[in-house]
Protein backbone atom coordinates (compact mmCIF):
# COMPACT_ATOMS: atom_id res chain seq x y z
CA UNK A 1 0.00 0.00 0.00
CA UNK A 2 1.52 3.29 -1.09
CA UNK A 3 -0.78 5.55 0.86
CA UNK A 4 1.22 6.77 3.82
CA UNK A 5 4.07 4.39 3.01
CA UNK A 6 6.63 7.14 3.38
CA UNK A 7 6.71 8.14 7.00
CA UNK A 8 7.37 11.80 7.70
CA UNK A 9 8.15 13.90 10.71
CA UNK A 10 11.14 11.95 12.09
CA UNK A 11 12.95 15.26 12.59
CA UNK A 12 11.42 16.32 15.90
CA UNK A 13 13.43 19.52 16.26
CA UNK A 14 11.62 22.84 16.20
CA UNK A 15 12.62 23.34 12.56
CA UNK A 16 11.64 19.81 11.57
CA UNK A 17 8.25 20.06 13.23
CA UNK A 18 7.64 23.42 11.60
CA UNK A 19 8.39 21.97 8.17
CA UNK A 20 6.12 19.00 8.83
CA UNK A 21 3.40 21.31 10.14
CA UNK A 22 3.47 23.81 7.27
CA UNK A 23 1.13 21.85 4.95
CA UNK A 24 -1.31 21.25 7.82
CA UNK A 25 -1.07 24.89 8.87
CA UNK A 26 -1.83 25.98 5.32
CA UNK A 27 -4.69 23.48 5.06
CA UNK A 28 -6.14 24.54 8.41
CA UNK A 29 -6.09 28.16 7.31
CA UNK A 30 -7.69 27.36 3.97
CA UNK A 31 -10.40 24.96 5.17
CA UNK A 32 -12.53 27.61 6.94
CA UNK A 33 -11.74 30.20 4.30
CA UNK A 34 -15.13 29.70 2.64
CA UNK A 35 -16.77 31.63 5.46
CA UNK A 36 -14.00 34.25 5.59
CA UNK A 37 -14.17 34.79 1.81
CA UNK A 38 -17.94 35.11 1.88
CA UNK A 39 -17.78 37.59 4.78
CA UNK A 40 -15.06 39.72 3.19
CA UNK A 41 -16.70 39.87 -0.26
CA UNK A 42 -20.25 40.37 0.97
CA UNK A 43 -19.12 42.97 3.52
CA UNK A 44 -18.01 45.24 0.68
CA UNK A 45 -21.43 45.01 -0.96
CA UNK A 46 -23.76 45.81 1.94
CA UNK A 47 -23.25 45.72 5.74
CA UNK A 48 -26.61 44.02 6.59
CA UNK A 49 -25.53 41.07 4.43
CA UNK A 50 -22.73 40.42 6.92
CA UNK A 51 -25.50 39.86 9.47
CA UNK A 52 -27.02 37.32 7.06
CA UNK A 53 -23.74 35.42 7.06
CA UNK A 54 -23.42 35.75 10.85
CA UNK A 55 -26.69 33.86 11.37
CA UNK A 56 -26.38 31.30 8.56
CA UNK A 57 -22.70 30.45 8.97
CA UNK A 58 -22.96 30.23 12.75
CA UNK A 59 -25.70 27.62 12.47
CA UNK A 60 -23.81 25.70 9.76
CA UNK A 61 -20.47 25.96 11.54
CA UNK A 62 -22.06 24.83 14.79
CA UNK A 63 -23.20 21.58 13.22
CA UNK A 64 -19.98 21.11 11.25
CA UNK A 65 -17.80 21.66 14.32
CA UNK A 66 -20.09 19.44 16.35
CA UNK A 67 -19.08 16.56 14.09
CA UNK A 68 -15.38 17.36 13.91
CA UNK A 69 -14.78 14.30 16.07
CA UNK A 70 -14.57 12.53 12.71
CA UNK A 71 -11.44 14.54 11.96
CA UNK A 72 -9.63 14.07 15.26
CA UNK A 73 -10.70 10.47 15.92
CA UNK A 74 -9.94 9.35 12.36
CA UNK A 75 -6.53 11.04 12.23
CA UNK A 76 -5.47 9.73 15.63
CA UNK A 77 -6.65 6.15 15.08
CA UNK A 78 -5.35 5.87 11.51
CA UNK A 79 -1.93 7.13 12.66
CA UNK A 80 -2.00 4.83 15.70
CA UNK A 81 -2.87 1.62 13.85
CA UNK A 82 -0.69 2.43 10.87
CA UNK A 83 2.31 2.90 13.20
CA UNK A 84 1.55 -0.49 14.79
CA UNK A 85 1.06 -2.05 11.30
CA UNK A 86 -2.34 -3.47 12.22
CA UNK A 87 -4.03 -3.63 8.80
CA UNK A 88 -7.40 -5.01 9.88
CA UNK A 89 -7.76 -2.50 12.69
CA UNK A 90 -6.76 0.26 10.29
CA UNK A 91 -9.41 -0.78 7.76
CA UNK A 92 -12.05 -1.02 10.49
CA UNK A 93 -11.24 2.53 11.61
CA UNK A 94 -11.52 3.93 8.08
CA UNK A 95 -14.73 2.05 7.39
CA UNK A 96 -16.33 3.18 10.64
CA UNK A 97 -15.35 6.80 10.08
CA UNK A 98 -16.79 6.94 6.57
CA UNK A 99 -20.03 5.20 7.54
CA UNK A 100 -20.57 7.66 10.36
CA UNK A 101 -19.67 10.60 8.10
CA UNK A 102 -22.09 9.49 5.37
CA UNK A 103 -24.95 9.01 7.83
CA UNK A 104 -24.31 12.24 9.70
CA UNK A 105 -23.96 14.26 6.49
CA UNK A 106 -27.33 13.23 5.07
CA UNK A 107 -29.32 13.19 8.31
CA UNK A 108 -27.97 16.50 9.61
CA UNK A 109 -28.58 18.27 6.28
CA UNK A 110 -32.19 17.07 6.25
CA UNK A 111 -32.75 18.03 9.90
CA UNK A 112 -31.19 21.45 9.39
CA UNK A 113 -33.48 22.11 6.44
CA UNK A 114 -36.65 20.99 8.22
CA UNK A 115 -35.80 22.87 11.42
CA UNK A 116 -34.26 25.94 9.81
CA UNK A 117 -36.97 28.42 10.85
CA UNK A 118 -36.72 27.32 14.47
CA UNK A 119 -32.94 27.65 14.30
CA UNK A 120 -33.24 31.18 12.89
CA UNK A 121 -35.50 32.09 15.78
CA UNK A 122 -33.14 30.47 18.26
CA UNK A 123 -30.31 32.57 16.83
CA UNK A 124 -32.38 35.75 17.37
CA UNK A 125 -32.36 36.59 13.67
CA UNK A 126 -33.33 40.23 12.99
CA UNK A 127 -36.48 40.35 10.83
CA UNK A 128 -34.97 42.61 8.17
CA UNK A 129 -32.47 39.96 7.05
CA UNK A 130 -34.78 36.91 7.17
CA UNK A 131 -35.09 36.48 3.40
CA UNK A 132 -31.36 36.62 2.79
CA UNK A 133 -30.59 34.18 5.58
CA UNK A 134 -33.01 31.56 4.23
CA UNK A 135 -31.67 31.83 0.67
CA UNK A 136 -28.04 31.48 1.73
CA UNK A 137 -28.69 28.77 4.32
CA UNK A 138 -30.88 26.55 2.12
CA UNK A 139 -28.38 26.52 -0.74
CA UNK A 140 -25.42 25.83 1.55
CA UNK A 141 -27.18 22.71 2.89
CA UNK A 142 -26.71 21.02 -0.50
CA UNK A 143 -22.97 20.95 0.11
CA UNK A 144 -23.17 19.92 3.77
CA UNK A 145 -22.98 16.09 3.28
CA UNK A 146 -20.08 16.51 0.86
CA UNK A 147 -18.26 18.69 3.38
CA UNK A 148 -18.61 16.14 6.20
CA UNK A 149 -17.33 13.33 3.96
CA UNK A 150 -14.45 15.33 2.50
CA UNK A 151 -13.07 16.47 5.87
CA UNK A 152 -13.18 12.85 7.06
CA UNK A 153 -11.33 11.67 3.96
CA UNK A 154 -8.72 14.38 4.42
CA UNK A 155 -8.23 13.35 8.06
CA UNK A 156 -7.56 9.79 6.88
CA UNK A 157 -4.89 11.05 4.48
CA UNK A 158 -3.27 13.04 7.30
CA UNK A 159 -3.32 9.99 9.54
CA UNK A 160 -1.18 8.28 6.91
CA UNK A 161 1.20 11.25 7.06
CA UNK A 162 0.07 12.58 3.67
CA UNK A 163 -0.09 16.19 4.83
CA UNK A 164 1.27 17.62 1.57
CA UNK A 165 -1.37 15.89 -0.54
CA UNK A 166 -4.11 17.02 1.83
CA UNK A 167 -2.89 20.59 1.48
CA UNK A 168 -2.97 20.51 -2.32
CA UNK A 169 -6.56 19.23 -2.29
CA UNK A 170 -7.65 21.97 0.12
CA UNK A 171 -5.75 24.62 -1.84
CA UNK A 172 -7.42 23.64 -5.11
CA UNK A 173 -10.94 23.60 -3.72
CA UNK A 174 -10.45 26.88 -1.85
CA UNK A 175 -9.11 28.62 -4.95
CA UNK A 176 -12.15 27.33 -6.83
CA UNK A 177 -14.44 28.71 -4.13
CA UNK A 178 -12.86 32.17 -4.28
CA UNK A 179 -13.00 32.25 -8.07
CA UNK A 180 -16.60 31.09 -8.42
CA UNK A 181 -17.87 33.23 -5.52
CA UNK A 182 -16.15 36.32 -6.92
CA UNK A 183 -17.61 35.76 -10.37
CA UNK A 184 -21.14 35.19 -9.09
CA UNK A 185 -21.02 38.19 -6.74
CA UNK A 186 -19.25 40.86 -8.76
CA UNK A 187 -19.68 39.79 -12.40
CA UNK A 188 -23.11 38.16 -12.47
CA UNK A 189 -24.49 40.13 -9.47
CA UNK A 190 -26.18 37.13 -7.88
CA UNK A 191 -25.95 38.65 -4.41
CA UNK A 192 -26.03 36.44 -1.35
CA UNK A 193 -27.03 33.41 -3.44
CA UNK A 194 -23.82 33.71 -5.44
CA UNK A 195 -21.75 33.40 -2.26
CA UNK A 196 -23.59 30.23 -1.27
CA UNK A 197 -23.34 28.59 -4.72
CA UNK A 198 -19.60 29.26 -4.87
CA UNK A 199 -19.08 27.48 -1.56
CA UNK A 200 -21.27 24.48 -2.46
CA UNK A 201 -19.50 23.89 -5.78
CA UNK A 202 -16.11 23.89 -4.07
CA UNK A 203 -17.33 21.44 -1.40
CA UNK A 204 -18.53 18.92 -3.99
CA UNK A 205 -15.29 19.11 -5.97
CA UNK A 206 -13.29 18.76 -2.74
CA UNK A 207 -15.13 15.55 -1.87
CA UNK A 208 -14.47 14.00 -5.28
CA UNK A 209 -10.74 14.72 -5.16
CA UNK A 210 -10.41 13.50 -1.56
CA UNK A 211 -12.18 10.21 -2.30
CA UNK A 212 -10.00 9.59 -5.35
CA UNK A 213 -6.70 10.08 -3.53
CA UNK A 214 -7.67 8.04 -0.46
CA UNK A 215 -8.79 5.02 -2.48
CA UNK A 216 -6.53 5.20 -5.53
CA UNK A 217 -4.48 2.24 -4.22
CA UNK A 218 -6.06 -1.18 -4.76
CA UNK A 219 -4.70 -2.63 -1.52
CA UNK A 220 -6.44 -0.02 0.60
CA UNK A 221 -9.69 -0.42 -1.36
CA UNK A 222 -9.54 -4.17 -0.77
CA UNK A 223 -8.84 -3.75 2.94
CA UNK A 224 -11.68 -1.30 3.49
CA UNK A 225 -14.38 -2.61 1.15
CA UNK A 226 -13.46 -6.23 0.49
CA UNK A 227 -11.74 -7.43 3.64
CA UNK A 228 -13.06 -8.67 6.96
CA UNK A 229 -15.01 -6.38 9.22
CA UNK A 230 -12.01 -6.11 11.54
CA UNK A 231 -11.74 -6.45 15.32
CA UNK A 232 -14.97 -5.48 17.07
CA UNK A 233 -13.04 -3.82 19.90
CA UNK A 234 -11.53 -1.37 17.40
CA UNK A 235 -14.97 -0.27 16.24
CA UNK A 236 -16.19 -0.03 19.83
CA UNK A 237 -13.19 2.08 20.81
CA UNK A 238 -13.67 4.32 17.77
CA UNK A 239 -17.31 4.74 18.77
CA UNK A 240 -16.36 5.69 22.32
CA UNK A 241 -13.76 8.16 21.09
CA UNK A 242 -16.27 9.65 18.67
CA UNK A 243 -18.93 10.00 21.37
CA UNK A 244 -16.50 11.74 23.72
CA UNK A 245 -15.37 14.14 21.00
CA UNK A 246 -18.96 14.76 19.97
CA UNK A 247 -19.70 15.84 23.53
CA UNK A 248 -16.71 18.17 23.51
CA UNK A 249 -17.68 19.61 20.13
CA UNK A 250 -21.29 20.02 21.22
CA UNK A 251 -20.26 22.11 24.22
CA UNK A 252 -17.83 24.25 22.21
CA UNK A 253 -20.23 24.89 19.35
CA UNK A 254 -23.00 25.66 21.83
CA UNK A 255 -20.73 28.33 23.29
CA UNK A 256 -20.19 29.90 19.87
CA UNK A 257 -23.86 29.65 18.99
CA UNK A 258 -24.87 31.24 22.29
CA UNK A 259 -22.30 34.00 21.80
CA UNK A 260 -23.86 34.88 18.44
CA UNK A 261 -27.36 34.79 19.89
CA UNK A 262 -26.30 37.16 22.65
CA UNK A 263 -24.64 39.46 20.11
CA UNK A 264 -27.78 39.43 17.95
CA UNK A 265 -29.74 40.86 20.87
CA UNK A 266 -27.46 43.91 20.77
CA UNK A 267 -28.45 44.92 17.22
CA UNK A 268 -27.28 44.54 13.62
CA UNK A 269 -24.05 46.52 14.08
CA UNK A 270 -23.05 44.55 17.17
CA UNK A 271 -23.87 41.33 15.34
CA UNK A 272 -21.72 42.37 12.38
CA UNK A 273 -18.88 43.29 14.77
CA UNK A 274 -19.18 39.92 16.50
CA UNK A 275 -19.13 38.04 13.19
CA UNK A 276 -16.01 39.88 12.05
CA UNK A 277 -14.27 39.25 15.39
CA UNK A 278 -15.17 35.57 15.17
CA UNK A 279 -13.63 35.31 11.72
CA UNK A 280 -10.46 37.10 12.85
CA UNK A 281 -10.21 35.08 16.06
CA UNK A 282 -10.98 31.73 14.45
CA UNK A 283 -8.56 32.45 11.61
CA UNK A 284 -5.72 32.31 14.14
CA UNK A 285 -7.13 29.19 15.78
CA UNK A 286 -7.33 27.40 12.46
CA UNK A 287 -3.80 28.60 11.70
CA UNK A 288 -2.36 27.02 14.85
CA UNK A 289 -4.64 24.01 14.35
CA UNK A 290 -2.06 22.85 11.81
CA UNK A 291 0.43 22.53 14.67
CA UNK A 292 -2.20 20.72 16.73
CA UNK A 293 -2.69 18.34 13.80
CA UNK A 294 1.02 17.54 13.86
CA UNK A 295 0.72 16.85 17.59
CA UNK A 296 -2.16 14.47 16.88
CA UNK A 297 -0.46 12.63 13.99
CA UNK A 298 3.03 12.27 15.45
CA UNK A 299 1.87 12.05 19.06
CA UNK A 300 -0.34 9.05 18.28
CA UNK A 301 2.52 7.44 16.36
CA UNK A 302 5.18 7.93 19.06
CA UNK A 303 2.81 6.98 21.88
CA UNK A 304 1.85 3.78 20.04
CA UNK A 305 5.56 2.91 19.73
CA UNK A 306 6.20 3.84 23.40
CA UNK A 307 8.92 6.33 22.40
CA UNK A 308 8.27 8.57 25.40
CA UNK A 309 11.47 10.64 25.35
CA UNK A 310 10.87 11.58 21.72
CA UNK A 311 7.26 12.31 22.59
CA UNK A 312 8.28 14.62 25.43
CA UNK A 313 10.74 16.54 23.26
CA UNK A 314 8.17 16.88 20.50
CA UNK A 315 5.59 18.25 22.95
CA UNK A 316 8.00 20.94 24.15
CA UNK A 317 8.90 22.05 20.63
CA UNK A 318 5.29 22.14 19.46
CA UNK A 319 4.27 24.29 22.42
CA UNK A 320 7.07 26.71 21.57
CA UNK A 321 5.86 26.73 17.98
CA UNK A 322 2.33 27.55 19.12
CA UNK A 323 3.63 30.38 21.28
CA UNK A 324 5.64 31.81 18.38
CA UNK A 325 2.56 31.80 16.14
CA UNK A 326 0.56 33.53 18.88
CA UNK A 327 3.29 36.13 19.27
CA UNK A 328 3.28 36.82 15.54
CA UNK A 329 -0.45 37.53 15.51
CA UNK A 330 -0.19 39.60 18.67
CA UNK A 331 2.30 41.89 16.91
CA UNK A 332 0.27 41.96 13.70
CA UNK A 333 -2.99 42.82 15.44
CA UNK A 334 -1.33 45.37 17.73
CA UNK A 335 0.34 47.40 14.98
CA UNK A 336 -2.08 46.94 12.06
CA UNK A 337 -5.65 46.88 13.41
CA UNK A 338 -7.07 49.21 10.75
CA UNK A 339 -5.67 47.05 7.96
CA UNK A 340 -7.26 43.94 9.45
CA UNK A 341 -10.64 45.64 9.95
CA UNK A 342 -10.63 47.01 6.40
CA UNK A 343 -10.62 43.46 5.05
CA UNK A 344 -14.15 43.07 6.38
CA UNK A 345 -15.86 46.45 6.62
CA UNK A 346 -15.61 50.22 6.25
CA UNK A 347 -18.73 50.89 8.33
CA UNK A 348 -17.75 53.48 10.99
CA UNK A 349 -20.20 52.21 13.61
CA UNK A 350 -18.93 48.65 13.29
CA UNK A 351 -15.30 49.81 13.39
CA UNK A 352 -15.98 51.77 16.58
CA UNK A 353 -17.31 48.62 18.23
CA UNK A 354 -14.30 46.65 16.98
CA UNK A 355 -11.88 49.15 18.49
CA UNK A 356 -13.36 48.75 21.98
CA UNK A 357 -12.90 44.97 22.06
CA UNK A 358 -9.66 44.81 20.08
CA UNK A 359 -7.22 44.92 23.07
CA UNK A 360 -8.74 41.67 24.37
CA UNK A 361 -8.18 40.01 21.01
CA UNK A 362 -4.59 41.26 20.77
CA UNK A 363 -3.31 40.28 24.21
CA UNK A 364 -4.95 36.85 24.30
CA UNK A 365 -3.21 35.50 21.19
CA UNK A 366 -0.32 33.61 22.82
CA UNK A 367 -2.44 31.78 25.41
CA UNK A 368 -5.10 31.05 22.79
CA UNK A 369 -2.57 29.44 20.45
CA UNK A 370 -0.89 27.34 23.14
CA UNK A 371 -4.27 26.11 24.40
CA UNK A 372 -5.06 24.83 20.87
CA UNK A 373 -1.73 22.99 20.75
CA UNK A 374 -2.52 21.31 24.08
CA UNK A 375 -5.75 20.04 22.51
CA UNK A 376 -3.71 18.44 19.72
CA UNK A 377 -1.32 16.84 22.20
CA UNK A 378 -4.24 15.33 24.09
CA UNK A 379 -5.85 14.11 20.84
CA UNK A 380 -2.68 12.20 20.03
CA UNK A 381 -2.66 10.66 23.50
CA UNK A 382 -6.28 9.55 23.06
CA UNK A 383 -7.51 11.71 25.96
CA UNK A 384 -10.90 12.37 24.37
CA UNK A 385 -12.96 11.85 27.52
CA UNK A 386 -10.78 14.26 29.48
CA UNK A 387 -11.25 16.90 26.77
CA UNK A 388 -15.02 16.48 26.84
CA UNK A 389 -15.21 16.76 30.62
CA UNK A 390 -13.07 19.87 30.87
CA UNK A 391 -14.66 21.64 27.92
CA UNK A 392 -17.96 21.37 29.77
CA UNK A 393 -16.50 22.35 33.13
CA UNK A 394 -14.56 25.26 31.65
CA UNK A 395 -17.63 26.60 29.85
CA UNK A 396 -19.70 26.47 33.03
CA UNK A 397 -17.03 28.25 35.06
CA UNK A 398 -16.01 30.94 32.55
CA UNK A 399 -18.22 31.65 29.54
CA UNK A 400 -21.66 31.00 31.02
CA UNK A 401 -21.44 33.50 33.92
CA UNK A 402 -20.09 36.24 31.64
CA UNK A 403 -22.66 35.37 28.98
CA UNK A 404 -25.45 35.87 31.50
CA UNK A 405 -23.88 39.15 32.62
CA UNK A 406 -23.69 40.24 28.97
CA UNK A 407 -27.39 39.51 28.47
CA UNK A 408 -28.46 41.60 31.45
CA UNK A 409 -26.01 44.45 30.81
CA UNK A 410 -26.05 44.52 26.97
CA UNK A 411 -22.28 44.08 26.76
CA UNK A 412 -20.45 42.66 23.74
CA UNK A 413 -17.20 42.99 25.72
CA UNK A 414 -18.42 40.46 28.30
CA UNK A 415 -19.12 37.89 25.58
CA UNK A 416 -15.54 38.11 24.37
CA UNK A 417 -14.06 38.09 27.84
CA UNK A 418 -15.93 34.83 28.45
CA UNK A 419 -14.57 33.25 25.25
CA UNK A 420 -11.00 34.21 26.13
CA UNK A 421 -11.22 32.99 29.73
CA UNK A 422 -12.47 29.64 28.43
CA UNK A 423 -9.20 29.30 26.51
CA UNK A 424 -7.23 30.20 29.63
CA UNK A 425 -8.97 27.31 31.40
CA UNK A 426 -8.15 24.97 28.48
CA UNK A 427 -4.51 26.07 28.68
CA UNK A 428 -4.22 25.26 32.38
CA UNK A 429 -6.07 21.93 32.25
CA UNK A 430 -4.15 20.84 29.13
CA UNK A 431 -0.81 21.61 30.77
CA UNK A 432 -1.62 19.63 33.90
CA UNK A 433 -2.96 16.59 32.03
CA UNK A 434 -0.11 16.22 29.53
CA UNK A 435 2.44 16.68 32.31
CA UNK A 436 0.84 13.88 34.35
CA UNK A 437 0.62 11.48 31.38
CA UNK A 438 4.25 11.95 30.34
CA UNK A 439 5.43 11.60 33.93
CA UNK A 440 3.43 8.38 34.39
CA UNK A 441 4.76 6.93 31.12
CA UNK A 442 8.36 7.62 32.15
CA UNK A 443 8.04 6.03 35.58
Amino acid sequence: MKVGEKESGEDLTLKGLLLFSLPSIASSVLEPLASVVDTAMVGHIETPLVGVLAIATTILSSFTWMFNFLVHASTRNVSHYYAKKEGKALAATIRSGLKIAFTIGLVSALCLYLLRYHLYELASMPGEIAGGVDKYFSIRLVGHPFLILSVTLLSILRGFGQVNLSFYIVLGTTALNILVTGLLLFVFNWGIEGASYGTVISQIIGFLFSAYFVFREKKLRTLVFGGSLGPSEVKIEFGKDSLALFGRSFVLTSVFFLSTRLAANLGVNALACHQILLQIWLFVSFFVDGVAMTANILGAKLYAKKEIEKLKGMFTNLLWLGGIIGGFFLILYFFLPSLVWSLFTFDKKVIELLSHIWPLIVWSQVINCISFVYDGLLFGLGEFRFLRRHMLLGSLLTFLPLGLWSYSNKSLMAIWLGLILLNVYRYISGYLRTKNIVHAAQS
